[in-house]
């Protein structure tokens, strides 16, 4: 039970933070044009982006690699085979 108040405190405090800090970028706005307001918003977002590490992203990529060529592999055999079983039908009829 403890936990399930923890997470929900922690959720909390989560939507308050980005709570204040919409309600500081709105004043911010305001005070300032919103070209140069929305440049600061826009470099604060890229400061809480998390980015993945350089080994997820290689293993992503290697995995996505082996899915394509499997699949390529697979529609390759399928289309070989029924381009025979069509060139096999053809010739009976």
């Amino acid at each position: 039970m403890s936990k399930e108040v923890e997470v929900k405190s922690e959720a909390k405090v989560k939507s308050d933070s980005r709570k204040a800090l919409a309600t500081r970028m709105i004043q911010r706005r305001k005070k300032t044009g919103s070209t140069s307001a929305f440049s600061e918003e826009f470099k604060m977002e890229l400061k809480r982006i998390v980015w993945p590490s350089r080994k997820n992203v290689v293993k992503a990529a290697i995995l996505i690699f082996l899915i394509m060529t499997v699949s390529t592999i697979v529609i390759f055999t399928f289309d070989l085979a029924f381009a025979e079983i069509f060139l096999s039908l053809k010739k009976i009829g």
